[in-house]
């Protein structure tokens, strides 16, 4: 199954890139006149490193801890549009979308990030009683979750993804950009799926027919979980102060060394 991103995608991508200059605080943006079926107020959240802007969000993102470079965010809301009932006759497929605008303040950088979250799922079929003469019922599960990175030039980061069928049981995943050296906007790109289809189990005792409903539920557990990590740039006059430094010591160790 092909996730795609809905077609106000590109747009909103464009439009957080239109109002984000490079190395400078992202202002907290207006929602883009677009026909967006969610309708949300955006969130802005300042780190020590970058800022964080979503371009529509249900529940607001928040900042969970910002310490050492490492700043980790909470997005609720792919936990509440991937999620959804037993099915037991027919299929559910619930999908989600999220875009979100990374930008590095000045004098620091992104050296990666990760995604991480888990998968919850259950499925049960009622087999036929011994004897009797039935149809065994079916029950399948489907999840996939993943996140790409686009840069203001219109190239891209490697679309690192997450997927499952089955599911009976927990499901944790990380997926990680790498090393990074990046500095200026960068947007980031959410898609996942759930999908479940289930049939009973029937069968036949004399003239009485019965039927089992089969479950099939998968979910994404709690808010997802995304790390950025960030790192100090030293300023130009910072690198001749280290080179006047390493010169310093380097004439020193040859004074000892004649000595």
């Amino acid at each position: 199954m092909t996730m795609r991103p809905p077609l106000f995608a590109a747009a909103v991508l464009a439009t957080l890139f239109a109002w984000a200059p490079a190395h400078a605080a992202v202002p907290v943006l207006a929602v883009p006149v677009l026909a967006v079926p969610v309708l949300a107020v955006p969130v802005h959240i300042d780190a020590t490193g970058l800022t964080f802007d979503s371009a529509a969000s249900g529940r607001a993102e928040t900042l969970i801890s910002d310490i050492n470079g490492v700043a980790t965010f909470a997005l609720p809301n792919a936990a509440d549009q991937l999620a959804f009932g037993s099915v037991s006759y027919g299929f559910l497929h619930q999908t989600y979308a999220g875009l979100f605008q990374l930008n590095t303040r000045a004098g620091y950088k992104i050296t990666g990030y990760s995604l991480s979250g888990e998968f919850g799922g259950t499925r049960t079929v009622q087999a036929v009683p011994d004897g009797l003469t039935g149809t065994v019922g079916t029950a399948a599960t489907r999840a996939a979750l993943s996140i790409g990175a686009h840069l203001p030039d219109g190239s891209g980061l490697p679309t690192r993804s997450h997927s499952l069928a089955d599911l009976n049981g927990s499901d944790g995943f990380t997926l990680s950009s790498g090393p990074l050296d990046h500095t200026g906007a960068l947007a980031l790109e959410l898609d996942g799926y759930t999908y479940g289809f289930g049939t009973p189990s029937t069968w036949k005792d004399g003239n009485w027919s019965s039927t089992a409903p089969s479950t099939a539920d998968v979910w994404l557990k709690d808010s997802l979980r995304l790390t950025v990590y960030t790192t100090a740039v030293p300023e130009p006059h910072s690198y001749a102060l280290m080179l006047a430094g390493l010169a310093l010591v380097g004439g020193l160790a040859r004074r000892r060394n004649k000595a």
